[in-house]
């Protein structure tokens, strides 16, 4: 699983929402363009808004970010924001065993 998260930082949690919402439509319309597999985007108290965007191969994530400057254009033009992107691969272990959690009481052994 590849993934490409991005961190924006704006004046106030209203702009932020406005953003969210453009940028939620903007996304939405490329799902199939470039295979997303999963998508989230949290807006944060303080004006913070994280998107992550989940690909299955490198390749769709390439292209996505390679067109990720046209997708930003139109809220670059509309608000003042900081920005951060970062771009990697999760790796899940699906054979380990199940852990128990402290405080789930052990089997009793009856005799």
């Amino acid at each position: 699983m590849f993934s490409t998260q991005l961190q924006l930082k704006f004046a106030s949690i209203a702009e932020a929402k406005i953003a969210a919402q453009s940028l939620c439509d903007l996304l939405r319309s490329r799902i199939s363009v470039f295979d997303f597999q999963g998508l989230q985007v949290t807006v944060g108290k303080d004006g913070d808004l994280a998107v992550n965007v989940r690909f299955k191969d490198a390749a769709a994530m390439t292209g996505f970010e390679k067109d990720l400057p046209v997708i930003l254009e139109d809220i670059k033009q509309a608000f003042v924001f900081k920005s951060s992107r970062f771009s990697g691969c999760a790796c899940c272990h699906l054979n380990a065993r199940p852990c128990r959690h402290p405080s789930q009481s052990r089997p009793q052994n009856r005799g």
